[in-house]
């Protein structure tokens, strides 16, 4: 009995990771910040954001991720982001999922937070 619920709880576990990787996958794709994307080439430049596997580009800089981990329907990725001024720094941005593919991102201690909507691929 006792190697079955090994069986199963080792299961389990990849079941839950392999749906925290596939959320994660998910996630990548561009954005527009604090508004619904149109999709019709007509969104402003500066409010874009693209997020890929290595990085999040946004108008105001690129910012290089080095770490990523979920915590339920957050996700908090470790970047050292590059400005456009020429300024380094290394911070946490964690996205948070809310309704509708919208995610509500915090950058630092609250320095910086945004809602960013998905954009139609």
């Amino acid at each position: 009995m006792g190697r079955a619920w090994c069986v199963a709880g080792a299961a389990a576990a990849m079941v839950l990771v392999g749906a925290r990787a596939c959320a994660e996958d998910a996630f990548e794709g561009r954005y527009l910040q604090n508004r619904p994307c149109r999709g019709d080439r007509t969104d402003p430049p500066s409010l874009r954001v693209t997020i890929t596997p290595q990085q999040i580009t946004y108008a105001g800089g690129t910012c290089a991720i080095k770490t990523r981990r979920g915590e339920g329907s957050r996700l908090i990725f470790g970047v050292a982001c590059r400005f456009r001024s020429g300024i380094t720094m290394g911070s946490d941005i964690v996205f948070t999922r809310q309704r509708g593919g919208v995610w509500h991102m915090t950058q630092g201690d609250g320095d910086f937070e945004a809602d960013i909507y998905r954009c139609p691929d």
